[in-house]
C-alpha cells in the first residue's frame, strides 16, 4: 500500500493527498469510539458508514464536490483517524486533518433535503428528494433494502448483511410529497433561507429523484417544483439527476421559463447492467446513447451530464464507454464505495490494491480524454482535489 502510494505520489503533496482520498473511499477508516455517536441517517443507510467528513486542507479554490468526502468504517482498513481527526496510513501521518460536519436535514419521510456550499461557504445549492421510494433497486446502491413498500416483501437481513442498519428494513411510504408541502417546507427553514425573503439567494435547485412510482409523471412533477419555486424567488440553475426522463417531449418539461437546466442521465456504469440495476439497466447502452443525443436536440451540450461509477467496469470497457458517450454529454465520475459486505463483491477486483489502481488509471483516463479532472459524484468523487 506503501509502494503504491509512493509510485503515484512521486514526491507531489497534492498526489499523495488525492491519493489518501481516493483511497478512503475503497478502504474505509477505523473510526475513533467517540465519533460513532452521530445520528443516523433515516434512509437505510449504515449507522457506521454515515460519518460525512470534511477537511481544511481542501484548497478554497477546489470544486464544491471536492471539499467533503465521505469515510466508510471498514474492519479491514490500513486507515485510522485519531481524537483529533489526524488521519494515519498505519504509523504513518498522512496530512489529512477530518472533522464531522452535519449534512442532510429531514422533514420526515417521503422528504429528505440538504445544503451544499460554494467557494465562499456560503449555502447556496439546494438538493431534495421528494419521496424516500426507491423503486430502480440498484445493488450497489446505499438504500439496501429490495422492497420499500410492501411488508410482505421486506428483506430479512441475512449473516453477510448482519451489520446493516436495522432501520433499512422496513416499510417506507409510496407516496411523494406535492409541491406545495416541498416548498412549505423548505421556505420555512431557517437554514435554507438564511435570513432572506425568498429563493433568490440560491444558485441551484438540484432534484436527485431516484426513481419515481408509476403512478407519477416525473417531469410533468419537475416542472411543478421548478415553476414553484421560480415563483418564490429562486433564479438559479435546475439540476435533475435521474434515468425516467427520456424523451425530447419529458425534457422540454424541464425547461422552466427563465432557469437553466442542468439534465444527468444516471448511467452509473457500462456493464453487467442489468444484473447489478433491475430497472436501469433494461437501457442498453444503445438505448442510453440515443437518449443522451435527444437530450443534445433540448439542451446545450454543457448542460448535459451522465453519472458514471468507478469500480465495478473493467479499465478496457470504461474507457470504450466513455469515448463513445464523449461527443453527446460529460461524465460525473465518483468511486464505489462499499456500504456492506454484498457491495464487496460489485467490484472489477477482487484485492483492494487493485481496486485502487484502477481508479488510478481512470483518473488519468478522465485527463488525457478531457485535459482536465472531472469532478462530480456527490461525497465520492474521482478527483477529490482541484489538482490533476
Amino acid at each position: 500500500m506503501l509502494r503504491a502510494r509512493d509510485e503515484f505520489a512521486r514526491g507531489s503533496a497534492s498526489c499523495v493527498d488525492a491519493f489518501d482520498r481516493l483511497a478512503l473511499l475503497i478502504y474505509g477508516v477505523r473510526i475513533p469510539p467517540q465519533w460513532s455517536g452521530l445520528p443516523p441517517r433515516r434512509d437505510g443507510i449504515l449507522r457506521g458508514a454515515d460519518l460525512l467528513l470534511t477537511s481544511a486542507e481542501v484548497p478554497g479554490t477546489a470544486d464544491d464536490d471536492s471539499r467533503r468526502i465521505a469515510l466508510f468504517a471498514s474492519a479491514t482498513s490500513p486507515y485510522i483517524v485519531d481524537d483529533e481527526g489526524l488521519v494515519r496510513l498505519g504509523e504513518e501521518a498522512t496530512g489529512l486533518r477530518l472533522t464531522p460536519f452535519p449534512y442532510k436535514r429531514y422533514a420526515g419521510p417521503p422528504l429528505s433535503y440538504y445544503l451544499r456550499t460554494d467557494r465562499q461557504n456560503r449555502y447556496t445549492r439546494l438538493v431534495i428528494n421528494p419521496h424516500a421510494n426507491c423503486f430502480a433497486r440498484c445493488k450497489w446502491c446505499a438504500r439496501t433494502y429490495d422492497s420499500h413498500a410492501r411488508p410482505d416483501r421486506v428483506q430479512v437481513p441475512s449473516d453477510t448483511d448482519r451489520a446493516l442498519e436495522p432501520r433499512a428494513f422496513r416499510e417506507l411510504p409510496r407516496t411523494v410529497m406535492s409541491v406545495a408541502e416541498v416548498l412549505s417546507l423548505v421556505t420555512s427553514d431557517p437554514a435554507v433561507m438564511q435570513g432572506h425573503r425568498d429563493l433568490g439567494h440560491l444558485t441551484e435547485l438540484a432534484v436527485l429523484s431516484g426513481d419515481f412510482p408509476p403512478n407519477i409523471d416525473a417531469a410533468a412533477y419537475l416542472r411543478s417544483l421548478a415553476q414553484a419555486a421560480r415563483d418564490a424567488g429562486f433564479c438559479g440553475r435546475l439540476y435533475y439527476a435521474g434515468h425516467q426522463i427520456e424523451t425530447a417531449a419529458a425534457m422540454h418539461a424541464l425547461r422552466c421559463d427563465g432557469l437553466t437546466t442542468f439534465f444527468v442521465y444516471t448511467v452509473e456504469h457500462f456493464t453487467r447492467r442489468l444484473e447489478l440495476m433491475p430497472v436501469k439497466g433494461k437501457r442498453s447502452l444503445d438505448d442510453v446513447e440515443a437518449i443522451l443525443r435527444e437530450a443534445g436536440s433540448v439542451f446545450p451540450l454543457e448542460d448535459i451530464g451522465y453519472y458514471l461509477i468507478i469500480g465495478i467496469d473493467p479499465a478496457s470497457d470504461l474507457r470504450r464507454g466513455v469515448t463513445r458517450l464523449k461527443p453527446l454529454a460529460t461524465p460525473q465520475p465518483f468511486v464505489l464505495t462499499p456500504y456492506n459486505f454484498v457491495h464487496e463483491r460489485l467490484y472489477h477486483h477482487d484485492y483492494q490494491i487493485e481496486r485502487l489502481r484502477l481508479v488510478l488509471r481512470a483518473r488519468d483516463m478522465f485527463l488525457e480524454l478531457y485535459g482536465r479532472p472531472m469532478p462530480g459524484g456527490s461525497n465520492r468523487s474521482l478527483f477529490p482535489l482541484n489538482s490533476a
